[in-house]
């Protein structure tokens, strides 16, 4: 299969042999190596993401930080791991901006929040050592390969929970919620999510995932890298049944600006199709299946008490009152970790999102630097479009310390070696050298 017009690319083969990767044995040993440190920081974050222990669960965290946390460390320890030059100026730059923004704040901020976002992005500025420059496409791919194989199982994960609780009981089908200890739990998230008021029906999130909204989130994203490098039906129509089954407004988004962008920037007329067709399947079924929930989570932006309020249209009061007041404060902010204060004595409470906080907190100067940190570096990975855009939709719909946007960013943008674009993918590239088609 023909990856781009690039001839250098058009053959694995043509690559191997300009630059030869050795013995099998070395290669073996760097390709579980690399296998390891991509795998580790995703799978915390999905198939581990509602695990915690004490005092973290009760915090609001996962494991998935501290193992991401613990693994850069083993590596770059082991010269696995090399320094990016570019990301760690980018990071310079991030830290060192809102370090300035916290000296100049006339009141008390939190250090212990603004160790917390030094912590958490440290791990973006290390990427996989390579040896040849082979490796260079087999990384990337292998990446693209794990995050879709990781979706897909998610995606298959939800689309049997949604229709065992029909068979064997919420109580079994959502085993992680009734059976773990909370203690060992992450809280604070909407596990357990009704469609509707008293309902004894829950949106389905995966099994794994934290809540419907993150499990919408991973199947989009799924289904985006789906349409760019393989599209393969059986997974589109497994992305597709998953995603109307969480009943959750933030991965039909991601979806939406994704698609746009396949539509607009690699003329894929096609989709407009394809996606009238699935709309139009979706509406036969829309009684059974209680599609109309989505209509209701659209108008919910404006009911407040509801979490799309809290989410989405709460912030607005707590800018309104503390942080549009005063110039000094939309340029330089309130201080690390105050957003959560000056919610509960606003007129709504609003949920921590990305946005609304870092805002806050660090102003426009920190905020702003704060995102072009993050969008950078989702460019610089060279992914198509509409994986990029999704990605960047992706981080206003969530935390600023979302574990998902860490597994991803880690496992999949940032630690591999990043190659050319690619258009298509031959699964056979990822094998190994002996695994490669000949010329």
């Amino acid at each position: 299969m023909k990856l781009n017009s690039n001839p250098e690319l058009e053959s694995p083969s043509i690559i191997l042999d300009e630059y030869a990767l050795g013995d099998q044995e070395e290669w073996n040993r760097r390709q579980r190596w690399l296998l390891f440190a991509l795998v580790t920081p995703l799978l915390a974050s999905t198939f581990l993401a509602k695990i915690s222990v004490p005092p973290l669960g009760g915090m609001g965290f996962g494991i998935s930080m501290p193992l991401t946390l613990l693994i850069t460390a083993l590596l770059a320890c082991t010269s696995v791991f090399v320094v990016n030059t570019e990301r760690l100026l980018l990071y310079t730059a991030l830290i060192g901006t809102t370090g300035l923004v916290q000296a100049v704040q006339d009141a008390r901020f939190s250090l212990n929040s603004f160790i917390f976002l030094a912590a958490f992005f440290a791990p973006f500025i290390f990427q996989f050592k390579p040896q040849q420059r082979a490796e260079r496409v087999l990384g990337s791919l292998n990446a693209y390969y794990i995050f879709g194989q990781v979706a897909t199982c998610l995606a298959i994960c939800g689309v049997v929970q949604y229709g065992a609780q029909f068979v064997i009981g919420a109580r079994y089908a959502f085993p992680i919620e009734f059976f773990l200890p909370d203690i060992f739990t992450v809280q604070g998230y909407n596990n357990l999510n009704p469609l509707s008021y008293r309902a004894n029906v829950f949106k389905a999130n995966g099994v794994f995932m934290l809540e419907p909204s993150t499990f919408s989130q991973i199947t989009a994203l799924g289904l985006l890298f789906e349409l760019s490098f393989w599209a393969r039906k059986s997974r589109l129509a497994i992305y597709i049944g998953a995603l109307a089954l969480t009943y959750s407004g933030t991965g039909i988004l991601i979806l939406i600006v994704g698609l746009g962008a396949l539509v607009v920037f690699n003329r894929r007329w096609d989709i407009i199709l394809v996606g009238a067709c699935a709309v139009g399947v979706l509406a036969i079924f829309a009684e059974p299946l209680n599609l109309n929930v989505f209509l209701n989570r659209a108008t919910e932006v404006q009911s407040t008490g509801s979490s799309g309020f809290a989410r989405f249209g709460a912030w607005v009061y707590v800018f309104k009152e503390h942080w549009l007041v005063d110039p000094f404060r939309i340029l330089f902010g309130l201080g690390a970790g105050s957003f959560t204060k000056y919610s509960f004595m606003s007129q709504y409470v609003a949920a921590e999102m990305g946005f609304s906080k870092i805002f806050f907190e660090y102003g426009l100067i920190g905020g702003t630097i704060f995102f072009y940190f993050l969008i950078r570096l989702i460019f610089m990975s060279r992914l198509p479009i509409a994986c990029s855009l999704g990605l960047c939709t992706m981080l206003f719909l969530n935390g600023a310390y979302s574990p998902t946007v860490m597994g991803i960013f880690t496992s999949v943008l940032l630690w591999p070696v990043f190659a050319p674009k690619l258009e298509k993918v031959d699964e056979s590239i990822t094998a190994g050298p002996d695994k490669l088609p000949e010329s």
